[in-house]
C-alpha cells in the first residue's frame, strides 16, 4: 500500500514537473516571437531614421546653397 501511494506521488509529481515545462516553453518561446518582432521593428525605425538624417543633410545643403 505504501509503495502504490509513493507511486501515485511520484506520477502527480512528473505530471506536474510536465505541467510547469509545457509551461516555460511557450513562454519562452512567446517571448522569442516577441524578440524578433522587437528585433525587426527597431530595424525599420532605424531605416526611417537614417532617411530622414539624409533629408535633413539635403535640406541643410541646399540651405546654404541658396545663402
Amino acid at each position: 500500500d505504501e509503495a502504490a501511494k509513493r507511486e501515485k506521488k511520484r506520477q502527480r509529481n512528473r505530471e506536474a514537473a510536465k505541467k510547469i515545462k509545457e509551461k516555460r516553453e511557450t513562454i519562452e518561446s512567446d517571448l522569442d516571437r516577441k524578440l524578433r518582432e522587437l528585433e525587426a521593428e527597431h530595424s525599420n525605425l532605424q531605416s526611417y531614421l537614417n532617411q530622414l538624417q539624409q533629408k535633413k543633410l539635403k535640406f541643410t545643403n541646399n540651405k546654404q546653397l541658396i545663402i
